[in-house]
């Protein structure tokens, strides 16, 4: 049976991404042929495994704020762009800071006088208390007055309470030039945390209100993949090492995430929960808002289709692997489900069992470019046989066994 008629046409790559290699056949077949494509091959195998449930969820950001001004003030500084990178502390704008400055002199003044004013009245009252102390001796000798006596105890009460009342003064100019001061710092808004500017929304020259936002950031480089999950399968996600697989398909890669939160509030409609798990991306090659798709776990076994991870291929129309077509190298369309192990899961149809794709030398194949095939199995198995780098005996033309 042809090995085509099997497969449904969608498989089959578009006939736009396939004019060039068609081309450059075309062009060597006018010159002999091209030349075969020395590759190793793996046959798609049935493999019986726990079957993963497929569920939909999206990349958050750990932190995303829309970062004000605490003062009002004519915007003096601003020069953010959206998608620009900013740390911890950076200068995002700087308000206008003339008034404030002002306040922050008056401030000062008005404690270096309420100083000095403490120390007039602590050199006042040193000088009442020894005059009582006198009194106090001569009173007890019999040589003071008691008008005298009782006039000095007065004085240096009276001088007491001036000096308490200097030291409160003091304590709220010290306040006032605190809270100056701090108002004049507020005029430099800093990024709160490590981030990227989503939005601006000042402008040079701009007046901000109190309250007033400059900016839009969110913290990229740690996102969270937010997922809906079937209730059934909250017990075997709290059995799973706290870790799930997540595939991010606009990137068709794979990640092991840990579980960062369950959060116990099923929807009564749908029966599923949310699920936070954490993903590192320093490299930033991850975004909010990309759509996400988690593999829970059904502890349920069944056979399932797989090929060489090393198969799979992916270009701008998706995932596709190279397979021995008759001794040609034959395209088909794949949808890769998830991993286990060094093998991939995909949905039948474009590949059934036994077929054979190229898990070695499929970087630079186009198709129905000729094949040499040079040994068969995964990589790991060859090695293990020692027959990496050499064709097992019997396969030495293309595609077939040797006679």
């Amino acid at each position: 049976m042809n090995p085509d008629s099997r497969r449904s046409p969608r498989s089959r790559l578009p006939l736009l991404p396939l004019v060039a290699p068609l081309a450059l056949t075309l062009s060597a077949l006018g010159q002999g042929g091209p030349p075969p494509a020395q590759v190793y091959v793996d046959r798609a195998q049935m493999m019986e495994v726990e079957t993963r449930r497929e569920t939909t969820g999206d990349l958050r950001p750990v932190r995303r704020a829309v970062v004000a001004s605490r003062e009002e003030g004519r915007v003096a500084a601003f020069d953010l762009r959206e998608g620009q990178r900013v740390e911890e502390g950076d200068v995002l704008a700087r308000l206008d800071d003339d008034l404030l400055r002002y306040e922050v002199d008056r401030a000062s003044a008005q404690v270096a006088s309420d100083e000095g004013r403490i120390e007039e009245r602590r050199a006042e009252l040193e000088n009442a208390r020894r005059d009582l102390e006198r009194l106090e001796d001569l009173s007890d000798r019999g040589s003071a007055r008691p008008v005298e006596l009782d006039d000095a105890r007065t004085q240096t009460a009276r001088i007491a309470a001036q000096l308490a009342q200097a030291e409160a003064d003091l304590a709220v100019a010290r306040a006032e030039l605190a809270r100056a001061d701090r108002r004049l710092r507020d005029l430099t808004i800093r990024a709160p945390f490590d981030g990227r500017v989503v939005s601006t929304m000042t402008e040079l020259g701009e007046w901000i209100s109190s309250g007033g936002p400059v900016a839009e950031l969110i913290a990229v480089d740690e996102l969270e993949v937010w997922l809906d999950v079937p209730e059934t399968a909250l017990e075997l996600i709290r059995a799973s090492d706290a870790k799930l697989m997540v595939r991010v398909d606009a990137l068709g890669v794979e990640i092991e995430a840990p579980v960062a939160a369950i959060i116990p509030d099923v929807d009564p409609l749908s029966r599923l929960f949310p699920v936070r798990l954490a993903i590192d991306n320093a490299d930033e090659r991850l975004a909010p808002g990309m759509s996400v798709t988690g593999l829970t776990p059904t502890g349920v076994r069944g056979n399932v289709l797989t090929v060489h991870g090393d198969a799979v291929r992916v270009d701008d129309l998706g995932e596709y692997v190279y397979y021995d077509r008759g001794g040609a190298a034959g395209v088909a369309r794949v949808r890769t489900l998830y991993r286990v192990g060094d093998r991939v899961v995909v949905r039948p149809g474009a590949i059934e069992a036994g077929d054979r794709v190229v898990v070695e030398g499929n970087e630079r194949l186009f198709p129905g470019q000729p094949l040499t095939i040079l040994g068969e199995g995964s990589p790991a198995s060859r090695v293990g046989r020692g027959l990496e780098g050499a064709p097992p005996r019997g396969e030495s033309r293309a595609g077939g066994e040797a006679g």
